[in-house]
């Protein structure tokens, strides 16, 4: 998996049950961040890299997600975003800067665009159009 690139995973229990289906995000060659659907896999996370043996940490990074969907998703993204945006290829990442915070951006499908602000004091408090 090359950084920048995104995955659909699953997360199962020992019985093979779904815990969750989230999103597998590269950051860096040795970051990677699960953007997780609706449950909490925090403790999952600490168990599995408990018993690893590897030097793991597991952090639950205070971010805001947001989902942009919709048939006009993409032209939003390039108002936001600038036109380079709509090269961003499905399942890969990209970071950007929206009002002066650090964003990370993925595509899932031609409709589907998450935003991530991976900034500490991440709400946007403007609502002007631009």
């Amino acid at each position: 998996m090359a950084i920048g690139q995104c995955k659909y995973i699953l997360i199962t229990n020992a019985e093979g049950g779904i815990l969750n289906d989230p999103i597998l995000l590269r950051l860096a060659e040795n970051n990677f961040w699960i953007s997780l659907a609706d449950s909490d896999i925090l403790l999952w996370a600490q168990g599995v890299a408990v018993h690893s043996g590897m030097d793991v940490t597991i952090v639950e990074p205070d971010v805001s997600p947001l989902q942009l969907q919709g048939p006009k998703s993409g032209e939003i993204m390039r108002v936001l975003f600038g036109d380079d945006i709509m090269g961003l290829k499905y399942y890969w990442l990209r970071s950007s800067i929206f009002y002066s915070r650090p964003w990370q951006l993925y595509r899932r499908t031609p409709g589907l665009h998450t935003l991530v602000s991976t900034h500490p004091n991440h709400h946007i408090t403007r609502t002007e159009k631009r």
